[in-house]
């Protein structure tokens, strides 16, 4: 399991999601979701923690620390998912209601695939070259802040190179175009200062 950095282009993502003010979760996405869904007077700091301690607390939910749609841990296995790096959040105020977005990236939820694996802990910067020469933090390596669109997830229409880095991953326009069928207005964004601790199974 690495450590979650906070990205500010998946937060623009969770943004425009946010907007939709719709809480199903959009499976068809390049990047992990989750959602959380309140009345519109809430406060928006409230939300946060309730919603991270909610997906989280789905924990309880794994016995075998295998990835099954049916089990009702979703939320908690995009946050501890042993591959996904970066997250981005949003708050989106709606008429009805006020709902809370955070994107992951890479995404994970696959069938059948581990959520995260067992290992030694980092205990230097040394250990955690390989994530795009990241650095070791509270046991965890956590990688530098780093912009989507350098893998073709672009969203602003100019392009940051000529050929992505990963060819399956849509250009963030493509994301974009499918999270702004159906909008609301009155997002503000928000920026939790946490990262992802190890599961205790």
């Amino acid at each position: 399991m690495q450590a979650l950095t906070y990205n500010c282009d998946l937060e623009i993502s969770a943004s425009v999601r946010a907007k939709t003010c719709q809480s199903v979760i959009n499976e068809t996405l390049s990047v992990g979701e989750n959602s959380f869904i309140v009345d519109p007077k809430t406060d928006s700091n409230l939300l946060i923690d309730t919603a991270l301690f909610a997906w989280w607390d789905q924990i309880s939910n794994t016995k075998d620390n295998e990835y099954s749609h049916s089990k009702n841990i979703s939320s908690f296995s995009n946050m501890a998912w042993a591959t996904t790096i970066y997250v981005g959040c949003s708050v989106g105020q709606c008429e009805d209601r006020k709902l809370f977005v955070c994107h992951y990236h890479p995404k994970g939820n696959i069938p059948r695939e581990k959520i995260y694996f067992e290992g030694k802990a980092c205990k230097t910067n040394l250990h955690c070259l390989s994530i795009n020469q990241g650095s070791c933090y509270n046991s965890l390596c956590t990688a530098d802040d780093y912009p989507l669109s350098r893998e073709g997830l672009n969203f602003d229409g100019r392009p940051f190179s000529s050929q992505p880095i990963s060819s399956n991953i849509p250009t963030f326009q493509a994301l974009l175009h499918q999270l702004t069928k159906s909008e609301a207005d009155n997002t503000t964004t928000a920026f939790p200062e946490w990262e992802s601790t190890s599961p205790q199974p």
